[in-house]
């Protein structure tokens, strides 16, 4: 991989240069690529005999987008290749790849119809685990998911949703996981401050496996929510309800503030639901903590900070997960740009009945290059 970026960067540059005209409309498409170098403290995510390793990553991608009077297609995609130092047989050209395509279609002012769908592969399936923030030792890991919605506007006040989703997650050797959702949510807007809505969900989680009984279990949640703007700036929202799943009544909190200035945003947010977690049968309740503080002390030079907190119960285990991460954007000239990065965590327990309960600690430090540029666009 060592004779690539050269080559990669030149094609980059020759594609941004070369914009899609079409009369009434515009297309935009931004090619991408970059070089990474990874310093991985804990590479199989153990408790004990951690193990080290450097790791190169090459990444391409692309961002596309189209948009006339009533229709928005965007759609993104990216491939890593990544070389091991130390366990050169994970060297591999299929780390990691990702995809999705989103649609908009609003033939009136008070009709939206959305429709969207990603895909994502890695050997990393912690990369998966979002909701949780939970580690797992190397595995191939795929994620699919596909979504639709219809929004009605009655009036300037009020709109009414109606949406579907799917997602599938898989892991090799373990279980598969589905979960379909409907939901059909209400908004008003009570001034130019406030805005109410309610939504009820209906959600089946699926879990089969080549040696697992399969199962289903079908959750209900009725929620209320308002959003407050307290300045120009700053921004609170919390939306709450009971989840009944299964006969047992639980909480759903989801709550946050967002400040934002030319210089500076902050934000912090609360969640409590229910959860999937990759490999494991059955509905998780997790809580989780997380805040985000960004500074562009110039034009060129981008600061982000942030802490998180997530606490996991599935049955009778309960696993807690605490990470910080620190990013670091340069821009060098316009299209490329330095980027360095600091992720630190520490995992205490484990929803596996049969796995020690042990301190997982897990440390990466990134330097990334990337050269993207200038994208065209033309009406």
């Amino acid at each position: 991989m060592t004779g690539t970026p050269a080559a990669l960067l030149t094609l980059v540059l020759v594609l941004g240069a070369s914009p899609v005209v079409m009369a009434g409309e515009f297309i935009r498409i931004t090619p991408s690529v970059s070089g990474t170098t990874v310093h991985d403290s804990n590479l199989f995510s153990t408790a004990s005999a951690r193990q080290a390793d450097l790791v190169a990553r090459l990444s391409a991608g692309a961002d596309g987008e189209y948009r006339s009077s009533i229709w928005a297609l965007v759609g993104r995609c990216s491939f890593d290749a990544e070389r091991f130092e130390r366990h050169p047989e994970l060297t591999t050209m299929n780390a990691r790849r990702h995809g999705e395509l989103g649609m908009t279609y609003a033939p009136t002012r008070r009709l939206t119809i959305t429709a969207a769908s990603d895909a994502s592969g890695t050997q990393n399936p912690g990369e998966l685990n979002r909701d949780t923030g939970l580690s797992f030792t190397r595995a191939a890991a795929r994620h699919l998911a596909a979504r639709g919605s219809i929004a009605r506007r009655f009036d300037r006040e009020t709109t009414a949703t109606i949406g579907y989703a799917y997602a599938s997650d898989s892991l090799l050797g373990s279980l598969d996981t589905r979960v379909q959702e409907l939901r059909l949510a209400a908004e008003h807007r009570l001034s130019s401050r406030d805005t109410t809505r309610s939504s009820y969900r209906v959600q089946r989680f699926a879990f089969s496996g080549t040696e697992f009984e399969p199962s289903t279990t079908i959750a209900h949640t009725l929620s209320v929510g308002l959003t407050r703007s307290i300045t120009r700036q700053t921004t609170v929202a919390i939306d709450a309800g009971p989840t009944v799943n299964g006969g047992s009544v639980s909480a759903e909190v989801m709550a946050g503030l967002q400040h934002h200035t030319t210089s500076f945003d902050y934000s912090v947010n609360y969640g409590r639901t229910q959860a999937i977690v990759l490999g494991l049968a059955g509905t998780a309740v997790t809580q989780s903590v997380t805040t985000t503080a960004a500074w562009a002390l110039r034009r060129a030079l981008q600061i982000r900070v942030s802490p998180a907190f997530y606490q996991t119960r599935l049955a009778f285990e309960r696993a807690d997960v605490g990470r910080v991460s620190i990013d670091v954007l340069r821009t060098l000239t316009p299209g490329v740009s330095l980027e360095f990065g600091f992720d630190s965590g520490i995992q205490h327990g484990t929803l596996h009945p049969t796995t020690e309960d042990a301190a997982i600690l897990h440390r990466t430090t990134t330097i990334r290059i990337v050269a993207s540029p200038p994208s065209g666009r033309t009406r």
